[in-house]
């Protein structure tokens, strides 16, 4: 929107399930990255936020709220929130859910894709993608207030898109296909 921005607050999610965890468990940390918007080289940014999630994953500290959960749980919300920052903090959360990785069925009719929208937390935007068989799907959901140009953002995302899937080199690829669904 004509003002230049080197970076902006992303929270992503971090597996923290451990071996000795019960089956089906989900534990999950988040994580805090500072996501170089204004690096104009696509292999670069890929690579910076790479070393930055690398970093995150491996942060001491990344298990502390599932660690003291027992504790913060007897602390009144307010206290908590005190403490724990909110996603308001965040320009993008981003979520990942594995989706099935097999064929699957609805009343006889093939599933194709599946587009997740996940809930908006406060912040600028919310980003969920989910994985079916090969393909991967993304859905965005954001604050009006925020994205006041959803075109133009659109645009935007899918040139991004195609930056970073033009890196892809190996000639034996399947083709990739970028489509914009509203």
């Amino acid at each position: 929107m004509g003002a230049p921005v080197d970076a902006i607050p992303v929270a992503i999610p971090i597996s923290v399930h451990r071996p000795e965890d019960p089956a089906g468990g989900n534990r999950i940390a988040v994580g805090r990255l500072a996501g170089p918007v204004g690096i104009a080289d696509p292999f670069e940014r890929v690579l910076t936020i790479r070393e930055q999630v690398r970093v995150a994953r491996h942060e001491p500290a990344v298990d502390i709220f599932n660690t003291l959960s027992s504790v913060l749980a007897r602390l009144p919300g307010s206290v908590l929130m005190q403490f724990s920052g909110t996603t308001s903090q965040n320009d993008l959360q981003a979520s990942n859910v594995p989706g099935i990785p097999w064929d699957t069925y609805v009343a006889g009719a093939k599933v194709e894709r599946m587009f997740p929208f996940g809930p908006l937390p406060g912040c600028a935007m919310m980003a969920t993608m989910i994985t079916h068989n090969d393909i991967g799907c993304i859905g965005l959901n954001s604050d009006g207030a925020a994205i006041t140009d959803l075109e133009s953002f659109a645009d935007c995302l899918v040139a991004g898109f195609g930056e970073v899937l033009a890196l892809a080199t190996d000639d034996d690829a399947p083709p990739r296909v970028l489509r914009r669904v509203v």
